[in-house]
């Protein structure tokens, strides 16, 4: 009897699940977001430690999916994306030097890039210069546009201090002289 009524285009009743939501952060979430990315920024040794804290900041308080730190350095045939390595990782994610389209926006117009569909990235300047990079696909929360903006924009002036403080010898390194910092394991310089 099942097989007929299959055969005549039964089909059994659609269950109620919807897919849920994400949830919506909260302004007091976007503050403490802020806060912490500050202190991560202000513990840091050096900018290569302070982007892996804004990184993990941004995955543990936003939900921010595949996110990629790293340096950005001039050549002759223009900007160079050198992504650190993760140490959580068995094998090094992200040696490509290749951005995402968020990512690619933001090393082209030299400004933070944030857009639900193509991503998210945040520029780090040191005396005019672009100097690194994150990026990241998406949030498991949603963030209001303008929230999202403006945290972006306290990152880039933290991280932009941390490229100031760094010493001139270490700032053309890149994510080789941080290598001993990055592994470290998932704790970060963030500890409350």
């Amino acid at each position: 009897v099942f097989s007929l009524l299959v055969w005549r285009g039964w089909k059994p009743p659609a269950r109620d699940w919807q897919p849920t939501e994400p949830s919506m952060l909260e302004p007091e979430g976007v503050i403490e977001a802020g806060k912490r990315i500050t202190r991560s920024c202000a513990q840091a040794a050096d900018l290569d430690e302070a982007l892996r804290g804004v990184a993990q900041v941004l995955t543990q308080e936003l939900g921010a999916l595949d996110v990629r730190a790293g340096r950005v350095t001039s050549q002759p045939q223009g900007r160079s994306f050198i992504p650190l390595p993760d140490p959580n990782l068995p094998k090094l994610r992200g040696t490509s030097g290749k951005l995402r389209p968020a990512g690619e926006r933001a090393l082209r117009d030299g400004a933070n890039f944030t857009d639900a569909t193509l991503g998210h990235a945040l520029v780090v300047k040191h005396a005019g210069d672009l100097v690194a990079l994150i990026e990241f696909d998406a949030l498991v929360v949603q963030v209001p546009a303008e929230a999202m903006a403006q945290l972006l924009a306290l990152a880039g002036t933290e991280l932009g201090r941390v490229a100031a403080r760094e010493r001139p010898s270490n700032a053309g390194a890149g994510f080789d002289s941080a290598a001993p910092l990055l592994a470290g394991g998932a704790d970060g310089p963030d500890h409350g």
